[in-house]
């Protein structure tokens, strides 16, 4: 693994609250998300004894310490070049492994990692900003941070449930707005007679079959009612069926009212 124990490696999960059978699940998903050990970074100086000691494995250390000293410049950058292109590669490495680890574990998990990254000066001044004690270990200081983190995602849930039950309760109240609207209406046209409602429909485009509720309904629901035509009637000409459908219905009222007169009459 990364230049460091198995071991060791669990200390530290032990250390960010994790359990000996989790650290067994988590170690498996490791070793199968990295086939191959990482190589540490190794340095210029490092790749020339790696070199020499191809060459000769018995020279001791002091030797290729001597043997580095009188190295030429040009010898020496290329090593040196070896060694920026290694960097990249353990970075990259690295950058796989931390992603392996960090999906294995629970958000709860990665919170308490990223508090323990942290040293116990800058611990305790989140402490003294969140309004807690900052005496104690620095394990107590990392779990009095997590607690304050869990109360504001707590804090979090319930605005956001009371924002969605306002929001419902808005919606209710357009609907039930709307449909007071469509009832006061429905009244106004129920006093219309069939005529007048049928001409309207006709003005609208809509069917004009059925009885006064239908009537009614067609022009409360225009778009589902609405007639299917390929050539709509010119809105002057409505117009115009209306106004004469409105005298007739005058006249006749007239009629009906001349009528009970000479009965009254009649009977005097």
């Amino acid at each position: 693994m990364v230049n460091i124990t198995k071991n060791n490696l669990q200390q530290c999960a032990g250390e960010v609250g994790i359990s000996p059978k989790q650290f067994k699940a988590l170690w498996k998903r490791i070793r199968e998300r990295t086939d191959n050990k990482i190589v540490k970074q190794r340095s210029a100086y490092n790749l020339f004894s790696q070199s020499i000691r191809k060459e000769n494995k018995h020279i001791s250390m002091r030797e290729i310490a001597e043997k580095w000293k009188v190295l030429e410049d040009d010898q020496r950058d290329k090593f040196k070049e070896l060694a920026s292109n290694d960097k990249l590669r353990y970075n990259k490495e690295m950058s796989l492994f931390e992603k392996a680890v960090t999906e294995s574990l629970t958000p709860e998990q990665v919170k308490m990692a990223a508090l323990q990254k942290l040293s116990c000066k800058l611990l305790k001044a989140k402490c003294k900003e969140q309004g807690k004690k900052q005496s104690g270990k620095k394990a107590d200081l990392v779990q009095r941070l997590l607690e304050v983190k869990e109360e504001e995602e707590v804090e979090k849930k319930v605005e956001e449930e009371v924002e969605k039950e306002e929001e419902v309760e808005k919606e209710e109240e357009v609907e039930k707005d709307e449909e007071v609207e469509k009832e006061v209406e429905k009244e106004v046209l129920m006093k219309l007679t069939v005529k007048i409602l049928k001409a309207r429909c006709k003005e609208q485009g809509l069917k004009t079959s059925g009885k006064k509720a239908d009537l009614v309904e067609h022009l409360l629901d225009p778009e589902k009612f609405k007639k299917k035509t390929k050539y709509p009637v010119p809105k002057e000409e409505v117009k115009e069926e209306v106004e004469e459908e409105e005298e007739v219905e005058e006249e006749v009222e007239e009629e009906e009212e001349v009528e009970e007169e000479e009965e009254e009459e009649e009977e005097v």
